[in-house]
């Protein structure tokens, strides 16, 4: 009896363990077909605008392998950049709607596809958000409204370092950071807090993409000012500037910049200087001098903004044999200044940027760039105010009427195009291959 209750507790136990063990291949079988099924299908991959987060460094890494496969194509991302974007008085009256707000959405409304389309988009802010009643020249004080209309069409970084910065004082410099924040926007070459970088590492897939900004300053008796206006002690470290005197301590701040950036990954750098001569169409030497200390410090693209006219672009190389591509000034994007106002049609022109990032060994580098030239079109309501239109000059040429154009206006575009291209030089308008 005993020997046949230990046989029978023997057998239940064989059978205890043989379930539980079908039980487990059943499980295991199960989750395979489960992942096979819902394995990652690289061709549905999409790289959307996405700021640098831990929580997605798994995420990152994993993207990051498939794009390493030889047999896919290879992604490119795609940075585009603006010119100056200004707001006078009659940009601020056409602006104004019924219930007395403001909307710029129609400004961007032309060129929205680009922004959109770009993995990410950088435009240079010329004035302040100090809140209260709204100013142009010379104290710009732009209403809050401009920065979502800046959001709405693709904008994601704003070059705040300008000679604008300081209009309304330290208070509207902190509202100003305040509201560009409120609104998704990222500020470059500023900062809220003297403990925090004085740039920028933009992270998309895992791919980090540095930017920093400096703006020119006068130094006078002991002091700083910008246009013309004292620093405030209070932010005086909260703003990028160089003096065109002490181009030693710029070197020096820069390579301090971008050895931070490297140490955190950083692939790719782009520099958004604040310079030249307003209304030149060449650059001066102070420009080139700084073109190569930022070459020399690893700088990859340089956009240049101030002069309020486009100036040319060039290719250098720095003593290590790596080149940079500098933009002297991309020229006004969006303001008021115009041909009646200042007897100067240039003032109208300006460049939009595209620029395509490849991946090679892991790391980013420039593919190819697209120079698409721009003019400001001041389109008549019938109030009798303007709405300032930033239009692609030559996609407006082929279809004047998709752009609500009159005859003057391609007239005047012509002329655009016309000079833009004097000023660049034969084939620098269209796509480009970088190297």
């Amino acid at each position: 009896m005993r020997r046949k209750r230990y046989t029978k507790k023997l057998f239940s136990k064989n059978i205890k363990f043989i379930m539980i063990g079908l039980s487990l291949i059943c499980i295991v079988l199960g989750l395979t077909t489960f992942f096979i099924s819902n394995k990652l299908d690289t061709s549905d991959l999409k790289y959307n605008k996405t700021e640098s987060s831990k929580d997605n460094s798994e995420k990152n890494s994993e993207i990051k392998e498939q794009t390493n496969d030889k047999n896919l194509p290879e992604k490119v991302y795609k940075i585009t950049s603006l010119g100056n974007l200004i707001v006078h008085d009659s940009q601020i009256k056409g602006a104004k709607t019924n219930n007395n707000s403001y909307n710029f959405d129609k400004s961007f409304e032309y060129i929205n596809t680009n922004l959109k389309n770009s993995d990410l988009a950088i435009g240079i802010i010329e004035g302040s958000f100090s809140g209260g009643n709204p100013s142009g020249y010379p104290y710009f004080n732009m209403p809050d409204e401009f920065l979502d209309s800046c959001k709405n069409s693709g904008l994601d970084l704003v070059t705040f370092a300008t000679n604008h910065t300081i209009d309304k004082g330290a208070s509207g410099f902190n509202r100003s950071l305040d509201k560009i924040k409120e609104k998704n926007l990222i500020p470059i070459g500023v900062r809220k807090d003297s403990s925090t970088p004085n740039y920028t590492v933009y992270e998309i897939d895992g791919h980090k993409i540095g930017f920093f900004a400096y703006t020119y300053k006068t130094d006078a008796n002991g002091g700083e000012s910008i246009n013309g206006i004292s620093i405030p002690s209070s932010i005086k470290n909260l703003i990028n500037t160089f003096s065109y005197n002490r181009l030693d301590k710029f070197n020096s701040e820069v390579n301090s910049i971008i050895k931070s950036m490297k140490s955190e990954g950083v692939e790719f750098i782009f520099s958004s200087i604040h310079w030249g001569e307003e209304y030149k169409t060449t650059e001066n030497n102070s420009q080139r001098e700084m073109a190569k200390i930022l070459s020399e410090n690893g700088v990859d693209v340089i956009l240049g903004g101030h002069p309020h006219v486009i100036q040319p672009y060039e290719t250098i190389k720095n003593s290590n044999g790596k080149d940079t591509l500098v933009f002297y000034s991309q020229g006004n994007s969006l303001s008021n200044q115009c041909y009646e106002e200042l007897r100067n049609a240039l003032t109208e022109d300006g460049l939009m940027l595209e620029f395509d990032l490849g991946v090679k060994d892991n790391k980013l580098y420039l593919k190819s760039y697209t120079v698409i030239p721009t003019w400001v079109y001041r389109e008549k309501n019938s109030n009798g105010t303007l709405t300032h239109r930033i239009i692609p000059v030559e996609k407006a040429l082929k279809d004047p009427k998709a752009f609500n154009l009159t005859n003057e206006s391609v007239t005047r575009i012509n002329r655009s195009l016309n000079d833009t291209e004097k000023i660049l030089g034969k084939g620098k308008i269209g796509s480009q291959q970088f190297n």
